[in-house]
């Protein structure tokens, strides 16, 4: 069963990737959101870990930083 606060994060993350000009941005997010999903199922289980919304969208925000794939990116 799909949480409601699953479909916001997966269309936050949608969005984010979108608005950098990712042009799969709805597979990426997906794939993304399930990884973290599987990571706070499957991981340790103490405070210091986290796997929310915050921590996904630093990892977005870090790999359009490297320049990770955006049209935004791909000039000097």
């Amino acid at each position: 069963m799909i949480g409601l606060f699953d479909v916001f994060v997966g269309l936050i993350a949608e969005v984010i990737l979108y608005s950098e000009g990712f042009e799969s941005s709805k597979n990426l997010a997906q794939k993304m959101t399930q990884m973290y999903k599987l990571c706070s199922e499957q991981l340790s289980q103490q405070d210091h870990y986290d796997f929310g919304m915050r921590a996904l969208k630093s990892v977005l925000v870090g790999s359009l930083d490297c320049g990770c794939g955006g049209f935004k990116n791909s000039e000097p």
